[in-house]
């Protein structure tokens, strides 16, 4: 195909930006893995809970871990595993009326 491209450029049959768009613009955009989760959870009336979620979830938690994880779990609750999915460096902010949870990969 970028043959094709460059020969009808050569010909004068398209201009160079339409052949920039064909070459470059097309290509597949190809995610970053996901390595690490971040997780920070606050239960606006359990101030203990929300503690001992934050000390269990300080240090960044390993993917990897929850791919072995998966295999354990039923299939009506994988859905959970979705975020392994996701691109490097996104962000789940969810605050509701009894929760705020933060979740960050990467």
């Amino acid at each position: 195909m970028n043959k094709n491209v460059l020969d009808q450029l050569a010909n004068h049959q398209i201009t160079p930006k339409k052949a920039y768009k064909k070459l470059f613009l097309n290509q597949p955009t190809i995610k970053p893995k996901v390595r690490f989760m971040k997780l920070r959870i606050q239960i606006k009336e359990q101030m203990m809970l929300s503690m001992f979620l934050n000390v269990l979830f300080f240090l960044p938690f390993p993917i990897f871990l929850l791919k072995i994880g998966k295999r354990f779990v039923p299939k009506e609750y994988l859905f959970a595993f979705d975020a392994l999915d996701y691109a490097k460096g996104t962000i789940v902010d969810i605050e509701s009326s009894e929760a705020n949870i933060y979740i960050k990969l990467f």
